[in-house]
């Protein structure tokens, strides 16, 4: 089975230039700072999306998510918090939140990016889901690759599309 799909995205304008926000899976993102994987460089995108590709809907508006990146960077006490929780568990074994050096990673990647303004433009991203890979012009996408690998709510939200097709 095979999906041709036109992600959109919106347009933010940072401080290293003109980027791409997914608009449509970013709610489905299970652990926050995993959004990171959905920011591309806006010369990866096009204006319109191809002939014969569905057209997803926005799910998300751009102030939304220049909320959910500004927020990030705050974020860093908790990874702070996370590493020293993860050395205790050595000696008191408890439950493991996740992301911990996921937030890191994200405040680090968001920190080169910020401050963040809105273009209020969309722009598209087509991409192909065949036999559970993700292809982005004929090849695989490590960023949905490896987010619908790891983080369940993007793996549900591919399927359900899939499923439409």
């Amino acid at each position: 089975m095979e999906a041709r799909i036109a992600v959109p995205y919106n347009l933010l304008e940072t401080r290293r230039g003109l980027v791409g926000a997914d608009a449509h899976f970013w709610r489905s993102v299970e652990i926050k700072p995993r959004i990171v994987l959905l920011l591309r460089p806006a010369r990866q995108l096009q204006d319109r999306p191809l002939p014969g590709y569905k057209m997803l809907k926005p799910l998300i508006g751009v102030e939304e998510q220049i909320r959910d990146l500004e927020s990030l960077p705050s974020l860093l006490d908790y990874a702070k918090k996370h590493f020293r929780w993860k050395l205790a568990r050595l000696l008191y074994p408890a439950r493991d939140p996740g992301g911990g050096w996921e937030y890191s990673l994200a405040r680090s990647i968001v920190g080169e990016l910020l401050p963040v303004r809105p273009r209020h433009e969309v722009a598209w991203l087509n991409l192909v889901v065949r036999e559970g890979r993700i292809l982005v012009g004929g090849r695989e996408d490590s960023s949905y690759g490896w987010l619908a690998s790891n983080d369940r709510g993007v793996l549900l939200a591919f399927s359900r599309i899939a499923r439409l097709q």
